[in-house]
């Protein structure tokens, strides 16, 4: 979307993100569910190359439920937006203000190490530092 934010502003077309973490909404809600049946679902072989990641995904997803904010609160930011006489470019709403805020002031690497505390399956993914 940053892209397309430069790509069409040479046009006066301006571009806003909104940038929402986890909404509170049915799919956020079942999808810990849906992956443990997933899980199930795997034979022997797809449960060794992909049985943690379906785990911790089921396990941080679970965490989601948490902190998911209203979809209210997501329209009202957009209303924000639109309203605005001169919108920001981003606007980071609930638990992704602190993602963001950690991507504008790290490293890649920094991130990748951050979401591999979170998803430990992806160590064996992601070089160490």
């Amino acid at each position: 979307a940053d892209t397309m934010r430069l790509e069409a502003g040479q046009w006066g077309v301006p571009v806003t993100l909104i940038e929402p973490g986890a909404i509170a909404t049915p799919m956020v809600h079942g999808f810990a569910a849906l992956l443990d049946k997933g899980l199930a679902q795997l034979d022997e072989e797809g449960k060794r190359n992909y049985g943690d990641y379906f785990a911790q995904q089921s396990a941080f997803s679970q965490t989601g439920d948490s902190v998911a904010v209203a979809p209210d609160v997501v329209a009202a930011v957009i209303v924000e937006a639109l309203e605005a006489e001169t919108p920001q470019t981003r606007y980071a709403v609930g638990n992704a203000v602190d993602l963001l805020e950690m991507r504008r002031s790290s490293s890649d690497l920094e991130v990748d190490a951050v979401f591999n505390r979170m998803l430990p399956g992806n160590r064996k993914m992601v070089p160490a530092e």
